[in-house]
């Protein structure tokens, strides 16, 4: 791709003038696309044409980054295996020449319509450079499948502590005098204050609050103690 400089004393050698643009002119049907700048050189002077405008794009530099924020979002456990890579990640991206552009438009118009020449150098493509949300989502990949071996095996962990917790309660004689609801609500919170039933009530914990989610309990006490009355028939 030409650079900036370059370009300039090319346009004004050839006795034309050249401003730049904040923003490209819109392609449509009736654009008249050059392959390449010289193309575009000899149009205009063929036709008279003496001013062109060029835009250079760039990549931000930002979009590449994995900010503090974009980081909390992160599943705790992913987080856990790829913090360091995404550090590696971010500080690859810190030395990295952004002033490089991508894309160059030249254009001017012949008779209402866009002649231009649009020159593409996607050189963050040829170093495997990927923003910050494509670099998150291609280190997830890379641990999938310790991603779901951790999962099931947390799953089976707290299934076995269900399993636990059940038989606990089944020879718990307080358990036995639940013989309604409302004891048996009691009865699923003095498992929660009790510091030494902690571990066995984390099936029970809302993932989101930290906090034990009392209904769930509840619910499993009350299906604990249909066992219980069926075991005394």
């Amino acid at each position: 791709m030409v650079q900036e400089q370059e370009l300039i004393k090319l346009i004004e050698d050839e006795g034309l003038n050249l401003f730049e643009v904040r923003q490209n002119p819109k392609i449509n049907d009736d654009s008249i696309v050059m392959k390449e700048v010289n193309d575009l050189i000899k149009f205009c002077k063929i036709n008279g044409i003496k001013n062109l405008f060029f835009n250079y794009v760039f990549l931000d530099k930002e979009e590449f980054i994995i900010s503090d924020e974009a980081q909390e979002e992160i599943e705790k456990d992913v987080y856990k295996l790829i913090k360091n890579e995404i550090k590696e990640h971010n500080k690859r991206v810190e030395t990295i020449d952004f002033t490089r552009p991508v894309i160059l438009n030249i254009s001017t118009f012949f008779e209402k319509n866009l002649v231009c020449v649009l020159e593409n150098d996607y050189w963050h493509e040829e170093i495997n450079l990927l923003d910050a949300e494509d670099t998150i989502e291609y280190l997830q990949e890379n641990y999938e499948d310790i991603l779901e071996q951790k999962e099931i095996e947390r799953q089976e962990k707290l299934e076995l502590l269900k399993s636990e917790l059940k038989e606990y309660i089944l020879k718990d004689k307080t358990f036995s005098i639940c013989s309604n609801k409302s004891l048996r609500r009691n009865y699923a919170e003095t498992l929660i204050k009790n510091r030494n039933m902690k571990k066995y009530v984390e099936p029970f914990v809302n993932e989101y609050s930290g906090q034990v989610a009392i209904t769930s309990l509840v619910m499993f006490v009350e299906v604990v103690w249909a066992e219980f009355r069926n075991r005394r028939k």
